[in-house]
């Protein structure tokens, strides 16, 4: 196997097995996509376990590519103690840890018992005062979700109950289904 890609739950269970299931010590590359969210879900012990108790070569031995949409502290606290070498570089858009002052960002609060069809009641309100150019007018919105099975329900919900064109973008689509989704989306028909 030259490539893996695995969540850090499930490589700690193949790494914890007797005998473990697979070995990192040729493992050249670490790549942490998405690690502030890694961490705000509990992951550490098992990113640490995989770091620092298994096979895997040293940083200083390997590189390691940390991906993430902010960097606050404490995460930059985990990432030099084991994963990072004591000199690494650094690419930052912007202020990091800050969110981009031209994006909105609104909390809505949701009413009833949280179900996928109260928040849908929340959401068609302000995706229509968007559409109809009020005052909160944008041409792009952008709905994340936790699951990708929601992702899936609200477009489908949105494009064929309530006519509004959408694109969903997810782990689940096929690499060709995910090159069709960008174009859409940048000749405006999709909002």
């Amino acid at each position: 196997m030259r490539n893996r890609t695995l969540p850090p739950g499930r490589l700690a269970d193949f790494l914890n097995r007797q005998p473990p299931l697979l070995s990192l010590a040729q493992c050249s590359f670490l790549v942490l996509d998405e690690a502030d969210r890694m961490l705000d879900m509990g992951f550490e012990p098992q990113l640490r376990a995989i770091v620092e108790q298994s096979d895997l070569p040293r940083r200083e031995h390997r590189q390691t590519l940390l991906f993430s949409a902010t960097f606050p502290p404490p995460l930059q606290a985990v990432a030099k103690r084991s994963y990072l070498r004591p000199k690494f570089a650094s690419v930052a858009v912007g202020r990091v840890g800050a969110s981009n002052a031209a994006v909105e960002q609104r909390l809505v609060e949701c009413g009833g018992t949280g179900t996928k069809a109260d928040k849908m009641q929340i959401l068609l309100p302000l995706l229509a005062a968007d559409a109809d150019g009020g005052a909160a007018a944008v041409e792009r919105t952008i709905i994340f979700t936790n699951k990708k099975r929601v992702a899936a329900w609200v477009a489908k919900e949105l494009e064929r109950t309530h006519g509004i064109p959408c694109a969903q973008i997810h782990g689940d689509r096929s690499q060709a289904g995910d090159a069709s989704t960008p174009p859409p989306v940048k000749t405006s028909l999709v909002k």
